[in-house]
């Protein structure tokens, strides 16, 4: 089975190597994107765990679906993966937000909050 923190771990690597380089800001973009999806996984498989099943409501992703649900049995981790996915997908989808080294220390911060909550 595929350990979801290997992206977590690719994501810190990237943070070792971007520094300087002209293309720091696209390995920030792509290090929250492998942060966020790493704990979006990782929650899905703890609430898989704590509950055997995993209801999605109608109309509703399954991205929206794993923060309400976690909200729901009253983990924090909740709110923090939809802090998270803002940031995924500006880092994604919006090329006019700037996306510096402090952003994405701040996101790789929250990644490493929500794996501790969410350890199975």
């Amino acid at each position: 089975m595929f350990d979801w923190e290997d992206y977590l771990k690719i994501a810190h690597n990237f943070l070792a190597v971007s520094p300087g380089l002209p293309e720091s800001e696209a390995y920030y973009r792509c290090g929250i994107s492998r942060a966020y999806y790493s704990m979006f996984h990782k929650s899905k498989r703890f609430i898989l765990a704590k509950k055997s099943t995993f209801d999605r409501n109608k109309d509703e992703g399954s991205h929206e679906a794993v923060i309400r649900i976690l909200t729901e049995l009253k983990n924090p981790a909740g709110s923090l993966l939809a802090r998270l996915k803002y940031d995924r997908v500006g880092s994604d989808y919006y090329d006019d937000r700037q996306i510096d080294e402090k952003t994405f220390r701040k996101a790789l911060f929250i990644a490493t909050d929500i794996s501790k909550l969410v350890s199975i």
